[in-house]
């Protein structure tokens, strides 16, 4: 790993729509339909955290898949890096990118 000099989280998130579809089993479990969702995130280049979860909601399209992949999951985990960050008084930029 080679961080970088300026001090900032990056997220990388993705999404998978419907990847578990099923067919067969749609009607019974409709959980099938649920979408995944990856993400990473790092600070100053190095990662700190990553999941890999199914999404709670069932999305109706790709587009839908992948803006909760990308602003909904990885914010509720940024926030309280952010926040501990900023109380030790560094300089934090933030920037979100899609995979």
């Amino acid at each position: 790993m080679d961080p970088k000099e300026d001090k900032s989280f990056e997220v990388y998130a993705d999404a998978d729509f419907a990847g578990n579809w099923k067919p067969h089993t749609a009607m019974d479990d409709p959980s099938t339909a649920k979408s995944s969702t990856g993400f990473v995130i790092t600070y100053v280049a190095c990662p700190i955290l990553w999941a890999s979860k199914l999404q709670t909601s069932i999305s109706l399209s790709t587009t839908e898949a992948e803006y909760v992949s990308l602003y909904r999951y990885p914010s509720v985990y940024l926030i309280p890096f952010q926040s501990c960050s900023c109380s030790r008084s560094s300089r934090i930029k933030g920037s979100i990118k899609q995979m």
